[in-house]
Parts: C-alpha cells; sequence; structure tokens
C-alpha cells in the first residue's frame, strides 16, 4: 500500500532533459574538481597576500620609526646640524631593525613541519617579506627625503644617502646574523649591530669628522653601495638555505 502512494507521487514529477549547455557546465565544474593545482594563486596575489600575515606589530614599529626620522630632520632647526642629522641615521637603522624579528621569526626551529602542510615553501614566503619590507622602507626613505628638502631641511640627495647608507649597512649586518645565529639569540645580534653602527656615527660625528658635509657625499654613496652588494649576496644566501623542504639538517627549515 505504501509503495503505490510513493510511485503515484513520484509519477506526478517530471524530469527534464540535459540539455548541451548544462552538460558542458557539469564537465567544467568537474575538470576543476579533478585539476585544484589550476586554481592556485598567481605570483602577484601571493606577494600582496603576506601583507595580512606581517604582524600589525611590525607595521607599528615602522611607522613609529618613520614618525621619529621626520622629528629629528625638524629638531635640527632648533640644534646643531650635525645632531640631527646623525639622530636621523641612527633612526634609519632602527627603521631595519623593526624588521628582522619578524624575519627571524621565519626560521625558528620546528617550522619544517608546518611548512610541509602548506602550499608556498619557506624560500617564496622569505622573499615575499624581503621585497616588501625593502619596497615599504624605501619609499619611507625616499618621501621623507623628498618631504624634508621641501621644507628645507637639506638637499633630497644628501637626505637618502645619510638614511639609506646606515639603513643598507644594517641590513647587511642582520642578514649575515640570520644566516648564521639561531632563532633565539639572531634578534639579540641584530641589536648589537644597530648598537654598534649607531655608536660608530656617534664617535665619528663628536671626533670632528665632517660627517654631513657635502664633500663627504662619495663617502656615504661609497658605504651605500657597499650596504647594497652585501645585501643582496647575503639575501642570496639566505634563501638558498631556506630552499624549501630540501635542506631541514639544522633549525628545521633552515641549514
Amino acid at each position: 500500500m505504501r509503495q503505490r502512494k510513493l510511485k503515484k507521487e513520484l509519477a506526478g514529477y517530471t524530469v527534464p532533459d540535459f540539455g548541451p549547455e548544462g552538460l558542458e557546465n557539469t564537465l567544467e565544474a568537474v575538470k576543476n574538481v579533478l585539476h585544484p593545482e589550476r586554481e592556485r594563486m598567481a605570483k602577484g596575489q601571493f606577494f600582496l597576500d603576506q601583507l595580512r600575515f606581517i604582524r600589525m606589530g611590525t607595521w607599528a614599529r615602522k611607522a613609529g620609526v618613520a614618525f621619529l626620522m621626520i622629528w629629528c630632520l625638524f629638531f635640527g632647526r632648533t640644534r646643531t646640524e650635525g645632531t640631527a642629522l646623525t639622530l636621523f641615521s641612527m633612526t634609519a637603522i632602527f627603521l631595519c631593525l623593526s624588521g628582522a624579528w619578524e624575519l627571524g621569526g621565519l626560521l625558528r626551529p620546528g617550522l619544517l613541519e608546518l611548512q610541509m602542510t602548506a602550499r608556498n615553501s619557506l624560500d617564496r614566503i622569505l622573499l615575499a617579506r624581503l621585497v616588501l619590507f625593502g619596497v615599504f622602507d624605501g619609499m619611507v626613505l625616499v618621501g621623507i627625503a623628498l618631504a624634508g628638502s621641501a621644507f628645507g631641511c637639506g638637499k633630497s640627495w644628501q637626505l637618502l644617502l645619510y638614511s639609506a647608507a646606515p639603513y643598507l649597512a644594517a641590513a647587511g649586518g642582520f642578514l649575515t646574523i640570520l644566516n648564521r645565529g639561531r632563532e633565539e639569540n639572531a634578534f639579540l645580534g641584530c641589536a648589537a649591530w644597530s648598537c654598534f653602527l649607531c655608536g660608530a656615527l656617534y664617535c665619528l660625528t663628536i671626533s670632528g669628522w665632517k660627517l654631513y658635509a657635502e664633500s663627504a657625499g662619495p663617502v656615504w654613496l661609497g658605504a651605500g653601495l657597499a650596504g647594497v652588494a652585501a645585501t643582496v649576496w647575503k639575501s642570496a644566501e639566505l634563501l638558498k638555505k631556506a630552499g624549501g623542504n630540501r635542506n631541514e639538517i639544522n633549525i628545521g627549515a633552515s641549514v
């Protein structure tokens, strides 16, 4: 009795014929399911997506240092020019230091296990962070140099050299330390290198060296180029040692 009633109810339903358009849509959906690698994000999207994973505290520290650099330029209007520019160069070092903790965190022990479950390897993530920090900090240094020149704090090329050369010297040292150090002491080494650079700038300034004279421009340029060479060299070395899941001998995902 129940089966007859069920058959009677089913007879009231009509199943439409399969059209060619619906069949094509079904086959296209099946292709996407069977080949999920075709849906991977593009490289540009991957780089931009890294912005979400960098801690807000890192960006806050960088913004704070940038405002401190601006203050140092205007501080020079009421104090000696050498003192203000020395502080300006020192704060550029700490702009670089503010990103060292974030990079060191990628090399912590045991990261290999997490990396094996991720789509992108450690070297790609590390490269993305290096590029993002470099672009952001470069825009900050150029913007401050142009703003300082517009408000009569100095020539733009000089202000850029006074900030970029210490920044690049710090970056080369930080990458060297990250190559050789361990996660628990890498940031302490970076902080010590920052203090050394600041102390060297201060000692040279008070010793009577005309570091911020226009004639010293080639010296700053040479120091900046040396910093660029060291940064590129140590970045390539660090990326090679953080080569995905291939190197897991020493400290997890980084040798």
